[in-house]
């Protein structure tokens, strides 16, 4: 979920012009004009690398909402189990939005073995 602000502040501060400019550049910048060399994880990848023509990702598509239910635990239940912000866990039941790769590899590996991943934060928190 994107944060969301006011566009007219940043930190409660009114933008200056300079800022409003630099704004609308980004904004309005395509992927090839933003340059990020300053990126270290970008300079050492080959183009293309990232989301090449072939990119898959991994894993696919999971159905959170499924996967909640098998465990019979309530959204705030599974949420506090599991260490997801309930929120979170609502938005992306009810919206049908994917959560980024590495949740839905814990989801999935939640909906396999359970009690493994329960037992395993016991006292993690």
């Amino acid at each position: 979920m994107r944060k969301r602000f006011r566009e007219e502040e940043i930190l409660g501060k009114p933008l200056t012009e300079q800022q409003k400019n630099e704004i609308a550049r980004a904004q309005s910048a395509a992927d090839a004009d933003i340059d990020t060399t300053d990126i270290p994880e970008v300079r050492e990848l080959p183009l293309g690398a990232v989301r090449g023509k072939y990119f898959q990702p991994f894993p696919g598509a999971v159905d959170i909402k499924a996967i909640r239910g098998r465990s019979g635990l309530s959204q705030a239940e599974f949420a506090k189990r599991y260490g997801f912000n309930v929120r979170t866990l609502q938005d992306w039941e009810s919206s049908g939005a994917q959560p980024p790769s590495p949740v839905r590899a814990y989801l999935k590996v939640i909906d396999r073995f359970p009690e493994m991943v329960a037992k395993a934060l016991q006292g993690a928190a």
